[in-house]
């Protein structure tokens, strides 16, 4: 059954203890999503526990804002390498969020989050399932993640991945070379920010789920017919919050 908007959910219990939730809610900006996702974590992290799903080299917080914040920090990557160059403060879990959990990671934190790693996991039904999985009771999960069916990540995922690593790199962002931030392959599964994508998840297992549409981004920023283009179209979707053309979501589950 859907929620109505007397009903008191889970999630909607978050926007007191992370009030920043709001303005993406209000916004439905792109901007806002990337400019105020470490402050919501922050706030949902906030003298609890905390696994970075994909922090990889580069953690969302410093350890000076983990001792701040108060928060148990945890950094996790498939890839140990990627790790090692976080640096040796940081306590890391190196293994695949879509494979085999290990055990002394179940039931563990109060907070997962993932920024921009959903769209690389093979199984996004698994990758929430393991999530689930790692979280205390009633702990929650927050996925910030690109969303089909966004023209860029539409073109993205059935380009074949070497030319679309090319065109990232030589177009979009120059950083992203072999020496630089690396390009994973995209899979973009169950990458949605539609109401129906609630719905699978608390089919899988979360007692509650949201997802929050964004929209825009600046793919076209080298393009300016695009750019000028891209900036009107993007106004009328998000004038109706036309979430199958959304471009990012914050999709959070509550166990």
């Amino acid at each position: 059954m859907q929620n109505t908007n007397d009903e008191i959910t889970q999630l909607d219990s978050l926007l007191i203890r992370a009030p920043t939730l709001k303005k993406i809610k209000d916004s439905k900006d792109d901007v806002d999503g990337w400019k105020y996702y470490k402050t919501i974590v922050a706030e949902l992290s906030t003298k609890h526990s905390l696994l970075e799903v994909g922090a990889g080299r580069s953690p969302l917080f410093s350890s000076a804002e983990l001792n701040d914040y108060e928060i148990d920090y945890f950094a996790n990557d498939i890839s140990e390498s990627e790790l090692e160059r976080a640096g040796s403060e940081f306590r890391k879990e190196c293994f695949d969020v879509c494979g085999e959990i290990p055990e002394n990671n179940l039931n563990k934190y109060d907070v997962i989050c993932a920024n921009m790693v959903q769209e690389h996991v093979p199984d996004g039904g698994r990758f929430y399932r393991n999530l689930l999985r790692m979280l205390k009771p009633s702990g929650i999960s927050i996925s910030f993640h690109p969303v089909l069916f966004a023209p860029p990540f539409v073109v993205n995922k059935i380009w074949p991945e070497r030319l679309s690593a090319i065109i990232l790199s030589s177009v979009v962002d120059a950083n992203r070379q072999d020496e630089g931030v690396p390009k994973f392959p995209a899979i973009y599964s169950h990458c949605y920010a539609m109401k129906f994508q609630e719905k699978r998840l608390k089919e899988i297992g979360a007692s509650d789920a949201r997802v929050f549409p964004m929209y825009g981004h600046n793919y076209y920023r080298n393009i300016p017919f695009a750019r000028s283009m891209s900036r009107k179209i993007t106004k009328i979707l998000n004038s109706y919050n036309m979430a199958a053309f959304a471009t990012y979501s914050y999709t959070i589950v509550v166990k």
